[in-house]
């Protein structure tokens, strides 16, 4: 089946300037798998601490971010074997939905 790997972090990389790299620090807080189907499924409720994450697929689809997402073919679209890093608000009440497309 086809799935959306969620991999979650809490810092990006600095570099020997003390300058923000835009790459993320390992290793990761954590990694979820959410299957995507016809229908949209969230993934748990991300860490506290995340405040950045990588978003990768193995099929084409769409993905919203909200405490209590569903996901539409209107959101955000990934292609298949897509990988986005995308920002998020810390806090632990973010989840993130994701339907086929």
């Amino acid at each position: 089946m086809p799935s959306l790997y969620i991999t979650e972090y809490s810092t990006e990389g600095v570099d020997a300037m003390g300058k923000t790299m835009p790459a993320a620090v390992e290793p990761s807080i954590t990694v979820q798998k959410v299957t995507i189907g016809e229908t949209s499924a969230q993934s748990a409720v991300l860490n506290a601490q995340t405040t950045l994450v990588r978003l990768h697929t193995d099929a084409a689809c769409h993905v919203a971010f909200a405490s209590e997402p569903t996901a539409t073919t209107g959101n955000m679209r990934l292609a298949i074997d897509g990988t986005e890093y995308l920002a998020v608000r810390p806090g632990g009440s973010v989840k993130v939905a994701v339907i086929a497309g």
